[in-house]
């Protein structure tokens, strides 16, 4: 029997592969399921520069709403460093 994703496990890899695609670094997806009621991941990556690290916002923000994502939000954007 196949295993089944959790819908939120498939954002996070989503934004996970969106971030490679503008090659973010240190990319995480941090299981917090068992910690928070909100939330069930956290996802965090690197960008080497501040052009880059828009570009990842950006990747990222447009592969959510391409597959009608909603309610998500991005922490730590262009100016994080």
């Amino acid at each position: 029997m196949a295993k089944k994703t959790d819908p939120s496990q498939k954002i996070a890899e989503l934004m996970a592969e969106a971030g490679e695609e503008k090659k973010a670094v240190d990319i995480n997806i941090l299981d917090i399921r068992k910690f928070d009621r909100v939330a069930s991941f956290f996802v965090i990556m690197t960008g080497e520069s501040l052009p880059q690290i828009r570009a990842i916002v950006q990747e990222v923000e447009r592969t959510l709403i391409d597959n009608k994502i909603k309610g998500f939000r991005i922490e730590g954007k262009y100016d994080s460093g």
